[in-house]
């Protein structure tokens, strides 16, 4: 009897196929029809380089305008930087300053997440997996690549790393639009 429950078991498994129950996995996200990367959205974010740590808030809206608040550390708690097509803000203490973007090393969080969602947009210039944590994307350019962890649940961004340049920008919050 338990040889014809095991032949038994092992023909169910061949012929119907075993299917992962681990985690989220076993939703059978399609990687070629995720939902691409939101360009509105805000939240608050940590942002790490090296062994400092900035959080800031961020209003990012690629067509329009993109704001980012630092609110940590104390020091420059209010620093301002609001990116519109071609030029960038930066307001400190009543003081500002415009610069064309390429001129103003302050927005790189803004211009990473730019850069981010243009790479995204054209399929051949990544790769997707899934993995117990999310939906990670990497960049074919290994030099000056970055990665991506987006919640498979809800498709927010959880975090984009600069392994190159020891940068990670972890998502807080995240709403978008």
């Amino acid at each position: 009897m338990k040889k014809i429950l095991c032949i038994l078991l092992a023909f169910t498994a061949i012929f119907c196929g075993c299917e992962n129950t681990k985690g989220f996995l076993n939703k059978r996200i399609n990687i070629e029809k995720l939902e691409p990367l939101k360009t509105t959205f805000s939240g608050e974010i940590t942002i790490k380089i090296k062994d400092e740590q900035f959080k800031a808030t961020i209003d990012f809206n690629k067509a329009s305008s993109e704001t980012l608040i630092y609110t940590y550390p104390e020091s420059i708690s209010g620093l301002t930087i609001t990116k519109t097509q071609g030029e960038s803000k930066l307001t400190y203490l009543g003081l500002s300053y415009k610069a064309q973007n390429n001129f103003m090393p302050q927005n790189f969080v803004l211009e990473i997440i730019d850069s981010v969602i243009e790479i995204l947009s054209d399929k051949t210039l990544y790769k997707v997996k899934l993995i117990d944590s999310g939906i990670f994307y990497t960049s074919n350019d290994k030099e000056n690549g970055f990665e991506l962890l987006r919640n498979a649940e809800n498709m927010n961004i959880i975090s984009i790393n600069i392994p190159n340049s020891n940068i990670l920008i972890t998502f807080d919050t995240y709403e978008s639009s």
